[in-house]
């Protein structure tokens, strides 16, 4: 994905990074180093080739040498290299889930804590504006999933739904509620 960003975007936000840290003079050099490579980025060259395969592998893929060096020691050179060149891959789908999560310590009261109430209220509310799916973690009691669903909570989890349970279970359970609709 960051073949995509514009060259001077990506000099721009290193130069902001300099600015912090350094000195005028330097902040003007490295500005000036990274736009001459941008402009002449058809004739840079790649480091030479190491004897070493690990500083090979390390320039190459663009992972630390500590890192690669372990891969190596761990997994052996081959799977090592077919590890960095995946890591480096630009995966064909990228899904993002938009859920804000609502944590079981502010559900474990309601509508009983009015100030638990008020702030699970606000985290709906807020998720609404941001439009993202709202989920709330540990229901366990009907009044509970009702107060939820008035606010317009998306979905629940907890107690309430199914205690924790095997797959084989879960799939028994499944199956029972299946032929139990028909």
């Amino acid at each position: 994905f960051l073949d995509r960003v514009p060259d001077s975007a990506a000099v721009n936000e290193a130069i902001k990074q300099v600015k912090r840290t350094a000195a005028a003079h330097v902040v003007r050099s490295a500005n000036g180093i990274l736009r001459q490579i941008c402009r002449d980025k058809e004739h840079l060259s790649s480091p030479p080739s190491s004897s070493d395969r690990i500083t090979s592998f390390a320039l190459h893929h663009s992972y630390p040498e500590w890192l690669v060096r372990k891969w190596v020691r761990e997994m052996g050179p081959s799977e090592t290299e077919r590890l960095l060149v995946a890591g480096n891959r630009i995966p064909p789908l990228v899904i993002r889930t938009n859920t804000l999560k609502i944590d079981r310590s502010f559900i474990s009261q309601i509508p009983h804590v009015n100030s638990d109430s008020i702030l699970t209220r606000t985290i709906i509310a807020m998720g609404r504006s941001l439009n993202l799916r709202i989920v709330a973690e540990g229901v366990e009691a009907d009044e509970q999933l009702e107060y939820l669903r008035s606010l317009g909570c998306d979905a629940v989890q907890g107690f309430l739904l199914g205690r924790p349970m095997r797959a084989a279970e879960l799939q028994n359970s499944l199956a029972t509620r299946a032929k139990s609709s028909r």
